[in-house]
């Protein structure tokens, strides 16, 4: 469940920490593949975890460091109301909340590690959510990593409380070792 914590225990495994099956499986997978560093994105297999894409965004940093969508699964174009494949995350993320997301992202292609986060989403119009999202960096036209494929997790929460919650960002990070 989206909802739930992060489990703090330091010495388990990130897999574990995440508290969650498919994001530990996912983030098993590309573990496999990251043998020397971040994975490259050709030889990640889609269909290697089709039940899992509808979830799935891909973004890719551009030269001016702005996060562009690439692809985004049908579970995640429909909680935000639309597709947003072409559009930069700064056109889908509020103002006020860009910088934190924007920051997570950077480092984990900068660190080339994952990153896991547990945010809310409010929606103008549209019932209030919790999301737990899975970022995990590949190269793709590189060198290094450019790009992030997320995992995005939701749960409806009451309206009451959720805007006020939603101010004050990013409610826990966990943060994965460094590949290479």
């Amino acid at each position: 469940m989206p909802t739930e914590s992060f489990d703090p225990t330091a010495d388990l495994p990130f897999e574990r920490r995440v508290a969650q099956p498919d994001m530990a499986a996912l983030y098993l997978y590309w573990r496999r593949l990251a043998r020397a560093g971040a994975p490259a994105f050709r030889d990640f297999d889609p269909i290697a975890m089709p039940r899992l894409l509808p979830d799935l965004q891909i973004t890719r940093r551009d030269a001016d460091g702005r996060h562009r969508i690439g692809l985004t699964g049908g579970r995640v174009a429909a909680l935000a109301g639309r597709d947003s494949t072409g559009l930069y995350l700064d056109e889908r993320i509020p103002p006020a909340l860009y910088p934190s997301r924007a920051a997570l992202y950077d480092e984990a292609l900068d660190a080339a590690r994952p990153i896991a986060y547990r945010s809310y989403l409010i929606l103008d119009g549209r019932e209030h959510h919790f999301q737990k999202r899975l970022l995990l960096p590949f190269v793709d036209a590189g060198p290094g990593p450019d790009l992030i494929l997320a995992m995005a997790l939701t749960a409806s929460v009451p309206a009451e409380g959720a805007a006020a919650a939603a101010a004050d960002g990013i409610v826990e990070i966990l943060r994965g070792n460094p590949v290479g």
